[in-house]
């Protein structure tokens, strides 16, 4: 909500990956699940609404908490 107290939805948008990957659910409350062709080279970055890199980690088949 803005300050004048109106809001507005943000359009939706189709995002197109170069590799095949899954993110669900969506939203997200407590856990995230990324499926992808992964490497050992391959970073996984979560970044914030202001795009503010809140986690970095390699890729792996690890579950993070």
């Amino acid at each position: 909500m803005d300050k004048d107290g109106k809001f507005s939805c943000s359009r939706i948008v189709n995002v197109e990956f170069a590799i095949p990957l899954s993110i669900s659910p969506n939203p997200a409350t407590n856990v995230l699940t990324i499926k992808g062709p992964g490497n050992d080279n391959s970073v996984l970055r979560i970044v914030d609404a202001n795009g503010k890199i809140v986690n970095s980690i390699q890729a792996s088949n690890d579950i993070l908490n």
